[in-house]
């Protein structure tokens, strides 16, 4: 089971720090594979390049997601 919260957890110090692409795909609860795919497709959440490297802000992330929520109806 993924642990969806782990973002909404960390502290204002951790939020700031750069994650490589498998810590990345890891707090998102989903595979490197399709975190590269939503990149070379312009959806994926704002990166950084540092010496060819993808890096990604917790803040970004954790936006990028919230974005991407999809609220249910109840149907009575």
């Amino acid at each position: 089971m993924r642990d969806y919260g782990t973002i909404r957890r960390m502290g204002t110090e951790e939020a700031r720090m750069l994650h490589g692409e498998r810590q990345a795909a890891r707090l998102l609860g989903i595979s490197v594979y399709l975190l590269r795919a939503e990149r070379k497709q312009g959806t994926g959440p704002p990166y950084h390049v540092v010496r060819g490297r993808f890096l990604y802000a917790v803040e970004d992330l954790s936006a990028w997601l919230s974005a991407r929520r999809v609220a249910t109806q109840q149907t009575a």
